[in-house]
């Protein structure tokens, strides 16, 4: 366990673990007690784990719909890494399925590349991650089935 909060009057309770880089947030309290919420966790976290390729796509899908123009862009030349990244996977109370909390790559570097216009004209392009800040949370039903918890962009 990397940290663990349980102090007076913390609801809910959190344990904390790292896979990679991503943190791991199990949330427990009196009526979901810890043993119990960290056994669910560690039945399903190899395949959350698994399915974050199909998470963050799903997320593209979604960040799409807020920033257009970057992922037209984005879509015209390949790219060396994924311009989203997942933060956490967290298990939070009330439910045994993880969600993940899907933001800008902080390790993504700006990109460029030559595409064709609409008219066929060479041209550069650089990818560089919008300023807004945000996050997206995307609860997993099974292998590959989301569906969206919360989205706030801060721009």
């Amino acid at each position: 366990m990397y940290g663990h909060w349980n102090g007076p009057g913390q609801n809910p309770k959190v344990c904390e673990f790292q896979h990679g880089r991503i943190m791991i947030y199990v949330e427990y309290d009196d009526s979901s007690p810890m043993p119990a919420r960290l056994a669910a966790a560690q039945a399903s976290i190899d395949q959350a784990i698994e399915d974050v390729d199909n998470a963050v796509a799903f997320a593209s899908n979604i960040s799409a719909q807020s920033f257009p123009d970057f992922w037209k862009n984005a879509s015209s030349i390949e790219l060396r890494e994924n311009p989203l990244a997942v933060f956490c996977i967290r298990y939070e109370l009330g439910t045994m399925l993880p969600s993940y909390d899907i933001w800008w790559n902080p390790w993504f570097k700006t990109q460029e590349g030559t595409a064709y216009s609409e008219e066929w004209i060479e041209e550069v392009v650089r990818v560089r991650l919008p300023e807004e800040d945000g996050c997206i949370s995307i609860l997993r039903r099974e292998q590959g089935k989301f569906e969206v918890l919360r989205q706030w962009v801060d721009g």
